[in-house]
């Protein structure tokens, strides 16, 4: 299986890093006394005001899915290439990239799950958001509401309602349920061995280490033998000063794979065999089976 996520990942990240002097420019204007490189950054596109603000409310899940969404358009005009501008940036290219390799890895780990002989899988997105690329993995997957059970989990209701929606459109209502919840009662409230599939891509960026290892050992716990768990957490640092002082994106919290993996092997995920960890653009993906 890892040999498939490895040509999966090439797929997903060709052309996903800008050139180094484009990441010093981003980094430059991230530099600008007063906030100044802000105002820039507001004024020279019309993405770039949806995801400041959005960001600013820490509404980060309807940040990204702005940088998903992206296409040029040229009847912007000078504001349709300043969106373009910021769009080539590393960051954002690496969570197109992420979304990509997201959605065709829940393929894969769907159907594998789904050779476990279980009568109905069981499948857990943490930190939902609206549950895009999730939801589309799984329609492209053909379940029915007789063999796939989705939860998503989100603490903000605007988030989840747009997940009902996304599945709506997918014809692939039935097969979700939605919990306006933390994920930490969440996962207190789950009950042992219940999970097939875990999904928390991105949301750990947000934790503190303890947090971020607690919510790792509740996972393992809730997540029946076999079960997987997908994940990614930021770990470069190349553009952060353009992100945190351009973007307005709140703290994260970086970690690398030597880190990930430590952590993973003290919530329970000790077997070398059963994980796959690699780098995706500013991010790493990580794929552990219990």
């Amino acid at each position: 299986m890892s040999v498939e996520f490895d040509n999966l990942l090439k797929e997903a990240t060709e052309g996903v890093k800008p050139p180094d002097y484009m990441i010093r420019l981003y980094n430059f204007i991230g530099k600008i006394p007063l906030k100044l490189g802000v105002v820039i950054f507001l004024l020279t596109g019309i993405d770039t005001i949806k995801v400041a603000t959005r960001a600013l409310r820490k509404r980060t899940d309807a940040a990204i899915q702005v940088l998903y969404d992206y296409k040029f358009r040229p009847w912007r005009l000078i504001w349709g290439i300043g969106d373009h501008f910021w769009q080539m940036s590393y960051n954002c290219r690496s969570v197109r990239a992420r979304g990509i390799f997201t959605r065709e890895a829940i393929k894969i780990l769907l159907r594998a799950a789904s050779k476990n002989e279980v009568a109905k899988i069981d499948v857990v997105s943490l930190g939902s958001g609206s549950g895009s690329q999730m939801l589309q993995g799984i329609a492209d997957n053909n379940f029915s509401s007789d063999n796939i059970y989705l939860t998503l989990v989100d603490n903000d209701f605007r988030a989840l309602e747009m997940g009902r929606i996304n599945a709506r459109k997918l014809n692939i209502e039935d097969l979700i349920d939605t919990r306006e919840i933390s994920v930490g009662r969440f996962l207190r409230e789950k009950k042992p061995e219940s999970t097939d599939l875990f999904e928390m891509v991105g949301l750990t960026d947000y934790f503190n280490n303890d947090r971020f290892s607690r919510y790792l050992e509740d996972i393992y716990k809730a997540l029946k033998k076999g079960g997987f768990f997908i994940g990614a957490n930021i770990s470069s640092e190349e553009e952060a000063i353009y992100a945190h002082g351009v973007a307005c994106w709140p703290q994260m919290y970086y970690r690398g794979k030597v880190r990930i993996q430590r952590f993973l092997n003290m919530a329970g995920f000790t077997d070398i065999s059963n994980m796959w960890i690699s780098k995706c653009g500013l991010y790493t993906f990580w794929i552990v089976q219990k």
